[in-house]
This record gives C-alpha cells, sequence and structure tokens, in this order.
C-alpha cells in the first residue's frame, strides 16, 4: 500500500472514530434520558396512588351530593391527568426508543465499516 494510501486510510479510521464516539456520547445520553423516564413514570404514579388515596379519605369521611359531585370530578380530573401524564411519558419513551435503534443501527455502520478498513490497511 502506498503512503498516499495509508496516510488517507489513516485519516479515515480517524474519522471513524470521531464518529463512534459522538455516537457512543450520543448513546449514553438517550440511555440517561431513558432512566430519567423510568424515574418519571414511577414518580406519576406514586401521584396518582396519593391523590386517589387521598379522595378515597375525603370520600369516608365527607357526605352528601356536593361532597358526591366534587369527589366525582375530583376523581375524574385525578384519572385524565394520570392518564394524559402516562401517554405523554409512553411517547417520550416511544421517541427515545427509536433514536437508540437509529443509533445502535449507525454505530454497527461505524465498525463495519472501521472493520472493512482495517482489513484494506493489512
Amino acid at each position: 500500500m502506498s503512503e498516499e494510501k495509508k496516510k488517507d486510510s489513516l485519516d479515515e479510521m480517524i474519522m471513524l472514530n470521531r464518529e463512534l464516539q459522538t455516537v457512543t456520547d450520543e448513546l449514553d445520553k438517550n440511555k440517561k434520558q431513558i432512566e430519567k423516564l423510568e424515574e418519571a413514570d414511577d414518580i406519576t404514579q406514586q401521584i396518582y396512588k396519593e391523590n386517589t388515596d387521598i379522595l378515597d379519605e375525603l370520600a369516608y369521611y365527607w357526605k352528601g351530593d356536593k361532597a358526591n359531585r366534587f369527589l366525582y370530578t375530583a376523581y375524574e380530573e385525578n384519572e385524565y391527568d394520570h392518564k394524559r401524564a402516562m401517554n405523554a411519558l409512553d411517547k417520550a419513551q416511544y421517541e427515545l426508543e427509536q433514536e437508540q435503534k437509529s443509533l445502535v443501527k449507525k454505530e454497527e455502520n461505524l465498525v463495519d465499516k472501521q472493520i472493512k478498513l482495517r482489513q484494506e490497511s493489512s
């Protein structure tokens, strides 16, 4: 292999390594975002449970038509807010998973290019 080709090959390998490092960093960032989403999911579930427990306790002690209407509305709002929050979390999780798949594919392609380049250099 000529010196010119070796230099080009080395430059290409350096470029591939940089790209691979960038993809690896993006994958790490993506993983941390997914972990934060899982924490947010746990917090959302806990808030929903605590709100439901409070409403259950109010329903036990608070009687009458006005109380029933208020509690019914409060339960409905709690359900609605919980579903909305869970849908938003699910959407964000899906988008992060799609991004992760794309990054993994990009990483695989870069590794394949590295292997091919090393084989050509040998």
